[in-house]
């Protein structure tokens, strides 16, 4: 029984000790898809689906803060791309600041522990039809 209570604590203290490395997620030259999908007029047979390619390419400065550019493209191999925002990270937390809008939006906050609530209170061209 001793053994078996030896074995026990290295074991969990070593689940609890666990933790993971921390990659910054605004970085030159990140790439990332999103599937848009319409659903028309509640038939599912009317359904479009498309993706949005983003990318992270060149920085800027906004009210003396410093940003990367964020840009779009629709097309199936992203030739043409579109100013879409800008996107800047601290402490590992992410702001986002779009083209059309009027201030930055907290979109991630990886400090956050699982006790701690967090909901984004933004939608990005967000439209139900």
């Amino acid at each position: 029984m001793k053994k078996i209570k030896l074995l026990t604590i290295p074991l969990l203290l070593s689940v609890f000790a666990f933790s993971q490395d921390y990659y910054p997620l605004v970085q030159e030259s990140n790439e990332w898809n999103v599937l848009r999908v319409i659903l028309e007029g509640g038939n599912v047979w009317d359904t479009t689906y498309y993706t949005q390619t983003y990318k992270i390419s060149g920085d800027t400065l906004i009210s003396e803060q410093a940003y990367k550019k964020v840009f779009k493209s629709e097309e199936e191999i992203p030739v043409n791309w579109e100013y879409e925002g800008a996107i800047r990270e601290a402490e590992q937390k992410v702001w986002y600041f779009p083209y059309y809008g009027n201030g930055e939006t907290k979109i991630y906050d990886f400090t956050a522990s699982n006790k701690k609530k967090w909901e984004p209170s933004f939608l990005i061209n967000a439209k139900l039809i």
